[in-house]
């Protein structure tokens, strides 16, 4: 279009306003008023922007109201393109406002009362705008008292049957997404514009976005799990009603918000007239001891879960280690883990609940990262710990950039399938202790499994540690076990001492030195930890399993492998049975994805009617591992 261009006989162009990724927006003079107009002619054929297009006209032509930008008229062009008329409006938009300057207390509500009017009418008609962020909320002349809201390009009506939004399809800007568009839910109402409203009003007082985060699924999941800091942190001077009053407004729950715009309208006009000066003595901050009580936490993050994972047995196993788990639209996981006991038993705990993780979803991409933070009114920190957990993935992520660099790196249909190793943090690493395998490459450190027995010495961030200081125990420890062979009657040592200070290296140490004398001894162990509380007999139960399994493995030459794979090719290990007398019962049992089988029995999956068996492919009727013929090493 060209100034002196006339679009459907009325509106003559004067000049291009501006233009965004589906449409282009002129500067026009209505013919039949003699007023300015903005007319956005859609630009392409995309069904998509089409679709947002005809809905964007549809609302804002039944939508008449002071605080939403008025409809003028639409249409289509000679040539098929498709426009909209609405009023021309001088000034700038909040996003351009905050980022010169600053608004006062009075001026923030007058704003958010302005647009939860502005909501309410829109929502008492069924509508939903879904996007409301500051360049959506346009100052006319620069008057905050005069806000208009934008682009209803998104929007949607209150529709049971609408498919406009479909459940796992993020809609909307991310930093003012409510937790229901964050997980790609389908049935949103008015509660979410709520949400969004109480962002905006939060970055207005505070100058700042409530979430932020370099990393996208970093975003949505603080969104989900964190809370952004108090209002009056930031600005003493904001009433402790308005602070309610937007925490409610921001509260995770869509239950614990306000029902709709008029509702929050309604409770900000209970406020009265504010005034900047009257509240500032009034409420100045108070001096604390303490910001609150610390607490440790720990995220698990998961990406790369495809469709077909089963994500609610995934989230039974994750509550079994205390855990809660969030699904984000984008279908990545997170985990969070909080206790306020041993910082070395909650590591422990999301290095478990992550491999537990793996083993149900071997080929997505898995990281831990620990934090520590103040908890107040139930707000556990978890930004900064999903921050962290975000990067350690990106890291382990291929970069097309650096391939272009790098004219030796792989190209992407030549890369590995997805680490299965678990990227950990040096804070999680240093916490674990030798029970866990941890190692380390040029992108930071991994957890690759857990021991059963330790068999190695305590590492601090992937490497090795000497052992100091203990002679003395370890002297009284060796005579107590030569008095013991010697007089052929048990001894009992209790070893006791504050987590971290050595009591795992002790024995690790003390069991090195019996074995360098070739002492013949078997070594049972036995585990308390949080997840088998109030099992009386957990620690017998642990310590005595490995030694039942063995000695029924002796007494058997073979145990039937149960539970077969529905649909499973016979192809993979037909080639191994046939290469096997008929005669041979004993086989081993592998899981598959090269992870460790969880006991050491032999596996036969033998048929009824002899070799090879029916069903060549089975599980582990112990560990529900696959049954391939492999080697079992654990």
């Amino acid at each position: 279009m060209h100034p002196g261009d006339v679009i459907a006989e009325r509106f003559e162009v004067r000049r291009e306003a501006g233009a965004g990724g589906m449409s282009v927006v002129y500067q026009a003079r209505d013919r039949l008023t003699g007023q300015w107009v903005a007319v956005k002619v859609l630009e392409g054929g995309n069904l998509d922007h089409t679709r947002r297009f005809n809905r964007e006209v549809q609302m804002l032509a039944e939508l008449r109201h002071p605080g939403i930008v008025g409809y003028v008229d639409h249409g289509a062009m000679p040539s098929g393109k498709r426009y909209l008329a609405m009023e021309w409006l001088e000034g700038e938009d909040l996003s351009e406002r905050l980022t010169r300057t600053g608004l006062s207390v009075a001026e923030c509500v007058a704003l958010a009362k302005r647009v939860a009017e502005a909501l309410g009418f829109s929502h008492a008609r069924g509508v939903i705008h879904r996007d409301v962020k500051p360049s959506n909320l346009f100052l006319p002349d620069g008057q905050i008292e005069r806000v208009k809201l934008l682009d209803f390009g998104i929007a949607r009506l209150v529709d049971p049957v609408s498919d406009m939004t479909r459940t796992g399809v993020r809609v909307g800007t991310p930093s003012y997404m409510s937790p229901e568009q964050a997980r790609g839910l389908s049935d949103l109402d008015a509660r979410v514009d709520v949400f969004a409203l109480g962002c905006v009003l939060y970055q207005c007082l505070t100058g700042r976005k409530p979430f932020t985060a370099d990393d996208p699924m970093a975003l949505i999941a603080k969104i989900l799990l964190a809370y952004p800091r108090r209002v009056r942190e930031l600005r003493p001077e904001v009433p402790a009603e308005l602070e309610t009053l937007l925490l409610r407004m921001m509260a995770k729950e869509p239950e614990e918000r306000f029902a709709d715009g008029a509702a929050v309208a309604a409770a900000l006009d209970a406020l009265g007239t504010l005034t900047d000066d009257a509240h500032a003595e009034r409420l100045a901050p108070q001096v604390a001891l303490t910001a609150g009580e610390r607490r440790l936490l720990c995220v698990v993050v998961v990406r790369g879960v495809r469709s077909q994972v089963n994500v609610d047995a995934v989230r039974e196993r994750v509550q079994e280690f205390g855990g809660r788990l969030e699904r984000l639209a984008d279908k990545s996981l997170v985990v969070t883990l909080t206790g306020s006991g041993v910082a070395t038993d909650l590591a422990a705990q999301a290095a478990r609940c992550a491999l537990a993780i793996r083993a149900l979803i071997p080929d997505a991409a898995l990281a831990i990262a620990t934090g520590r933070g103040h908890l107040q009114a139930d707000r556990m920190p978890f930004g900064e710990a999903i921050d962290r957990a975000a990067r350690l993935l990106r890291m382990g992520q291929f970069d097309e950039a650096t391939r272009a660099l790098d004219p030796a790196a792989p190209k992407p249909e030549e890369r590995e399938r997805p680490s299965m190793h678990i990227r950990i943090d040096d804070v999680t690493a240093g916490l674990l202790d030798a029970r866990f395998d941890v190692t380390g490459d040029s992108q930071g450190l991994e957890l690759r499994t857990e021991r059963e027995q330790l068999e190695a010495t305590r590492t601090l961030l992937g490497q090795p540690t000497p052992c100091v200081s203990r002679e003395a125990e370890l002297g009284a420890l060796e005579a107590l076990f030569a008095a013991s062979c010697t007089e052929r009657e048990p001894r009992v040592v209790l070893v006791t001492a504050p987590a971290g200070v050595g009591k795992s290296r002790l024995r690790y140490e003390l069991l090195l030195r019996l074995r360098a004398r070739g002492e013949r001894l078997e070594l049972l162990v036995g585990r308390g930890d949080p997840i088998s509380a109030g099992a009386p007999f957990g620690l017998l139960g642990g310590a005595s399993r490995w030694r039942c399994v063995s000695a029924s493995c002796a007494r058997a030459s073979s145990v039937i492998c149960r539970k077969p794979i529905r649909g499973a090719s016979p192809s993979s290990s037909a080639s191994w049975w046939a290469r096997r007398s008929p005669t041979r019962t004993r086989s081993s049992c592998a899981p598959r994805a090269a992870t460790r089988c969880c006991s050491a029995i032999r596996c036969a999956a033998r048929s009824r009617t002899g070799w090879p068996p029916s069903a060549t492919r089975s599980r582990c009727c112990w560990c529900s591992r696959i049954c391939t013929g492999a080697i079992c090493r654990r």
